[in-house]
């Protein structure tokens, strides 16, 4: 994910650096209706959520969920 900015600003939030995938890309949209994706510049703004931190946790691990873990191998 890589994100070193995340701040509030009066109503939203702007996080960044943010380099999106086009299937990230529709994600944000259909999770977070109002966001903003400024992808020059790497950055989204998303609106403030309510209450701050639980918003903001559960828009992180949807838009970047933790990977599966893989199947394990055995070696021959």
């Amino acid at each position: 994910m890589g994100l070193e900015e995340i701040v509030k600003l009066r109503g939203e939030i702007r996080m960044g650096p943010i380099d999106l995938k086009p299937s990230q890309e529709v994600r944000l949209k259909r999770f977070q209706p109002g966001s903003v994706l400024n992808a020059s510049e790497g950055v989204v703004f998303i609106p403030a959520p309510d209450p701050l931190m639980e918003g903001l946790m559960g828009f992180i691990k949807n838009m970047w969920p933790e990977p599966e873990d893989p199947i394990p191998t055995s070696n021959p």
